[in-house]
């Protein structure tokens, strides 16, 4: 298929990267470089919605505009093309496939998008009708760039594809990386400009030269440092001493330091670049790819100079910790951005003349309030109000997707009504698949009440494989919640998610911008209960919406919401719940060196009693409070940790003698202590457990299994018998899968080998499910054998495996027959299924 000479000068005249004329925003960042820029377009405040076109599903893609016309793709696989000034449907085009994010680019009369249904889609853009579906192994989640070379798209397999402009495949450059580590590669969006083509590798970007009918491997450049969370500007510098020579640059983001870090990288050209990774304080974990406009680069929040010092940032609530995840677009006077709450930001770019700051100091850097903004409709939703997607700026217009699922114009004229994209036929709404889940659930992070970390499911066994996996914005370190036929996920920084067990389709999202908190949510009939931490990140923006925050399970509305002075917990911490009460503990505001204890209703928040614990903290210190809590005989069994350990001495503020921690017996329905024992108490940063009528301590000394009545010792386990469990970092994160054989053997087998890691390991049918080690981003299962030569020390036997590029810091969730993970800075959740279970599917259709 051959293109007439007219066709190839309209796609010569759209895509070259940083040429496009002013009226048209042709694909993702305006251009295959993902600059951001149109310097041409000038935006008139106050504006608005001229274009409102609902879709049946959020839109977490960016809209092209070509001609006046505006496509995009919504969540649910409906590809649109609308008539901006005239608020007219075209067409309307079904993909299929869920969570679509993929966005769509236009070319020489034909649109380009990715589905998360396996295919990649060539259509025809005058009508929508398909041209042409290129198999992409794992989805496309990411938007294809389109240059006079051809088209690329990335697969979340982690493979680049590049097409001709008719559509055809022309060759596919294959990620390097061992199945499973698809980190980066087809989760975070690449970049080309020229001949060079920049993909993210884990947190190194690689660069290519595309060769017209093959591909060359050039280089990489950055070091690992964590998975990328934003994907590539590839921006180009005067470069050489004289300013003649051009100098390219890769820009993104890193996970690192899980707060967020500015990556640049040399990436070609003749001049030369200095790279930068400034090393950053407490600023963002984002998941934004950085704009252009000439010696300035733009996060969204921040500005930078070429060097990696900061010119401004943005003085507003919402672009605080955790408050977008939309990329800028710059037009000639204002930046453009989308946040968490529903706002569209104008932000002006006009420099103000003020000196740079080192971004180790960026708090100091000169402040810019927005000229304007737009709520969307969906901003006072409880839940689907962000604007994730990035805005396109086109003929004086600015047009943007809502998870509210409206496509947005804004402009000068008339309001416009709102226009529905698809017909609305009256039909029952279809049942979910996950409404239909039976079997064990995962409601804690341990599991249960008792933080056992032991599933009764028997019909996990390995080998596993993916069944689905969902890309969410985010970075997680505790474990997912599973209930109802749905996955609950609550991210560091502020974001909270539903999906569908069955298909991993995202039914409700939602953010509280500018919390920090590590701890999976707490099911409780119906309702999901989610600790944030006072801790801001170092944010100047007052934080209020950190305490205990009650969530309705099925649409994410806000039950209700106390204002409490919790502290920072660790990653598989959680509350917990009896009889329609959940139970807290907090450093006293009232008594120095007091725990304050409380419970109150699930239903609305009620407080129902609240007590002082005095001399359990040391008085005058400034040291959060991290507790462990379990349920278990009526009692409600709390933690207060040791910290009294020398060894922490290299962590500040870990080391401290006068805090020696305790283990408390309250009972839940008064609030009554009934016993307390500082002798036996959990190291720090570890849990206690309970099942099958014991209480275990995990102590620095080892397990301890107290008699919950009375809480005298029952057992300890031996350590001479396994002394390699233990070392000093096992000893801040520490819990054991309370297994039969564990308890019942009194700690003698049963024992999960030590990792070292910051994860808690669970048991199902017979086998740990982990990461290898605190440094391996391999995911295991363990099955214990005996061992001959040494009856005290069992062989660990490997029956699954599969590799990450995340870090390994949450926990595995087994409900309905299956496993669900989400690694640390991925942003993806996985669900993983037995293989055997998925073939016999197939055998009985």
């Amino acid at each position: 298929m051959a293109l007439r000479s007219s066709t190839l000068l309209c796609v010569l005249a759209v895509v070259s990267a940083g040429t496009a004329p002013g009226a048209d925003w042709s694909q993702f960042k305006r251009d295959a470089a993902r600059t951001g820029n149109a310097p041409r377009e000038v935006l008139t405040f106050p504006m608005r919605r001229v274009t409102a076109v609902r879709l049946p599903a959020p839109i977490y893609a960016s809209p092209a505009v070509v001609g006046g016309r505006v496509y995009i793709q919504g969540a649910g696989g409906h590809v649109a093309c609308i008539e901006a000034k005239a608020n007219r449907v075209v067409w309307v085009r079904r993909t299929g496939g869920v969570n679509n994010s993929s966005s769509p680019a236009v070319a020489g009369g034909k649109v380009f998008v990715g589905s998360t249904d396996g295919q990649f889609y060539v259509l025809n853009a005058a009508d929508g009708a398909v041209l042409a579906k290129v198999p992409a192994s794992g989805g496309v989640v990411t938007a294809p760039a389109v240059t006079e070379a051809g088209v690329y798209f990335s697969s979340f397999d982690g493979h680049l594809h590049k097409l001709n402009l008719a559509g055809e495949p022309v060759w596919v450059w294959k990620s390097d990386r061992k199945p499973g580590q698809e980190c980066g590669r087809g989760l975070v969006d690449f970049a080309v400009r020229g001949e060079l083509v920049a993909m993210v590798e884990g947190s190194r970007v690689q660069i290519a030269r595309d060769r017209g009918e093959r591909y060359e491997k050039l280089k990489f450049s950055g070091r690992g440092d964590g998975c990328a969370t934003g994907g590539v500007l590839l921006a180009a510098f005067p470069g050489g001493e004289q300013g003649a020579e051009e100098a390219l640059a890769a820009v993104y983001q890193t996970w690192r330091t899980e707060t967020g870090w500015p990556v640049a990288v040399p990436a070609g050209g003749p001049g030369l670049f200095k790279a930068w990774k400034p090393g950053a304080p407490e600023l963002m974990d984002t998941r934004a790819v950085f704009s252009q406009r000439g010696e300035s680069i733009i996060r969204g929040d921040l500005c930078f100079t070429r060097d990696g010092a900061v010119r401004w940032r943005v003085d507003d609530p919402d672009l605080v910790t955790g408050g977008f995840h939309s990329s800028p677009a710059l037009a000639r006077d204002v930046m453009a951005i989308g946040t968490e709450r529903g706002r569209v930001l104008f932000v002006p770019l006009a420099a103000a003349g003020s000196q740079p700051v080192a971004f180790k100091q960026a708090r100091e850097a000169p402040m810019r309030k927005p000229v304007w903004a737009f709520r969307t409709l969906g901003a006072d939703a409880p839940a689907n109000r962000a604007v994730s997607g990035s805005p396109a700026v086109a003929d004086g217009m600015v047009f943007f997707g809502g998870e509210d699922g409206i496509l947005y114009g804004l402009g000068r004229g008339p309001e416009a009504a709102i226009v529905n994209a698809v017909r609305e036929d009256g039909s029952p709404p279809e049942v979910l698949p996950g409404s239909r889940l039976k079997g064990t659930e995962w409601h804690t992070a341990g599991g249960d009440m008792g933080f056992s970390f032991v599933s009764s499911d028997t019909t996990i066994k390995p080998p596993l494989r993916v069944k689905w996996r969902t890309r969410v914005w985010s970075n997680f370190k505790g474990p997912m919640i599973v209930a109802e036929g749905k996955v609950f996920a609550c991210a560091r920084l502020g974001q909270v998610c539903c999906l569908d067990a069955e298909t991993g389709m995202i039914l409700w999202r939602r953010c509280l911008v500018g919390t920090e908190s590590r701890p999976a949510p707490t099911y409780v009939d119906g309702r999901l209960l989610v600790m944030r931490s006072r801790r801001n990140q170092g944010d100047t923006v007052p934080n209020d919406q950190h305490g205990l925050w009650c969530f309705d399970a099925k649409t994410g509305r806000q039950a209700w919401h106390l204002d409490l002075p919790l502290g920072a917990h660790r990653n598989s911490d959680g509350l917990v719940a009896r009889r329609g009460r959940c139970f807290l503990a907090w450093k006293s505001e009232k008594t120095p060196g007091a725990v304050t204890i409380a419970a109150f209703t699930v239903a609305d928040g009620r407080e129902v009693w609240r007590h002082e614990l005095p001399g359990l903290y040391p008085k005058n210190r400034t040291i959060d409070l991290r507790f462990a809590s379990v349920i278990g005989a009526n009692t409600w069994f709390l933690g207060i940790p040791d910290r009294t350990n020398e060894n922490y001495a290299r962590w500040p503020g870990l080391g401290d003698k006068s805090f020696p921690g305790a283990t408390v017996a309250i009972d839940c329905d008064s609030g009554r202590i009934r016993w307390m024992t500082r002798e036996i108490r959990p190291v720090q940063w570890s849990l206690l457990g309970f099942r099958k009528g014991t209480l275990v301590v995990h102590t620095r000394q080892g397990a301890r299994a107290l008699d919950p009545a009375d809480g005298t010792l029952l057992w300890s386990e031996p350590l001479d018998e396994h002394p390699k469990r233990y070392n000093w970092y096992s000893n801040c994160y520490l819990q054991h899968p309370l297994a039969d054989v564990f308890l019942d053997s009194h700690g003698r087998a049963g024992v999960m080998p030590n990792s070292g890691n910051c994860m808690s390991p669970v048991f199902v049918n017979g086998a740990w499910y982990r990461h290898e080690n605190r440094w391996s981003n391999r995911l295991v299962a363990t099955m214990e054998e005996p061992n001959a030569a040494d009856a005290n020390q069992p062989v660990q036997r490997t029956v699954w495996e599969h590799n990450f590029a995340g870090r390994a810091c949450p926990g595995l969730s087994p409900a309905y027959g299956r496993l669900y993970y989400a690694p640390n800075s991925m942003g993806v959740i996985y669900c993983f299924e037995p293989i055997e279970a998925k073939d016999e599917r197939k055998a009985t259709r």
